[in-house]
């Protein structure tokens, strides 16, 4: 799971070893009670149980670095393996979750014709991923790089609702005398939409869920990310988004009034 480095090798591994550690190298993958084992002789002082891999290499970071790096000066900390992969995968992650945020916005606002409106479709993604956490929790189970490659995927996914009640919303505004008769009409015309495309996505996605089978333990996290975040960001689009869009109309209106003008009472 970790190399350690030291300036001293030979009197380190000496004081190392009466930690009870005999390889200083350990390869990522290790797993079960070799993971148990030696969390236990890293942390004897440690009573909750933990998980190997990302867990264990998390509890490593944070309780017994420090203390090894405190007791031994000088002493250099480096996690190879897995724990290394993963901070490198995730470092790329972030910078194309970043890319696709910028393609949904722009795929959005060419059709739509406003600047603004995407934002308001796009604001159900970070509740989406408020979602796929409470997932894994209620499942117990880590965020990992495939969770993360499903909260990706989710964020593709949770505009779709946003997208029909803007849609419906702008199709019939000019129909309406108020705003709040056409926000009403958008979101009761399309509720059964909205509700049937979420629900549909997650019971989809349950067989997958519920697999017991070894060779689909590793889609798990992907599937509660991309499912639980659905559920959770449907129930707030459905209140969220009527607000933003009269939060919308009331700025717009203000503007309209400081700046006459250069704004237009057309929709930004």
């Amino acid at each position: 799971i970790s190399t350690l480095h030291t300036n001293d090798a030979p009197s380190a591994v000496t004081r190392l070893n009466d930690l009870g550690i005999d390889h200083f190298k350990l390869a990522g993958a290790m797993v079960g009670s070799i993971a148990q084992r030696l969390l236990r002789k890293l942390c004897p002082h440690c009573k909750a149980p933990c998980r190997p891999n990302a867990e264990l290499v998390s509890r490593l970071r944070s309780e017994t670095s420090p203390r090894l790096e405190r007791q031994f000066p000088g002493l250099d900390i480096h996690y190879a393996g897995e724990a290394e992969e993963q901070a490198e995968t995730a470092t790329s992650m972030e910078k194309m979750f970043a890319l696709a945020l910028l393609a949904i916005y722009m795929l959005i606002a060419i059709p739509l014709r406003s600047y603004v409106q995407p934002l308001v479709i796009m604001a159900a993604i970070p509740f989406g991923v408020v979602g796929a956490v409470l997932g894994h929790w209620l499942n117990d189970l880590p965020l990992g790089i495939l969770s993360l490659n499903g909260i990706i995927a989710l964020s593709g996914v949770v505009v779709n609702d946003s997208l029909l009640l803007v849609a419906r919303f702008n199709e019939i505004r000019k129909d309406h005398d108020t705003l709040q008769s056409a926000v009403t009409e958008a979101c009761s015309s399309r509720l059964r939409a909205v509700l049937l495309t979420s629900i549909t996505t997650f019971a989809g996605l349950m067989p997958l869920l519920w697999e017991t089978s070894l060779q689909a333990q590793f889609l798990i996290p992907a599937a509660v990310s991309l499912g639980y975040g659905i559920l959770f960001a449907t129930v707030i689009t459905l209140v969220l988004i009527p607000a933003l869009l009269r939060i919308q109309h009331d700025i717009h209106s203000l503007l309209v009034k400081l700046f006459p003008q250069k704004l237009t009472e057309q929709p930004c």
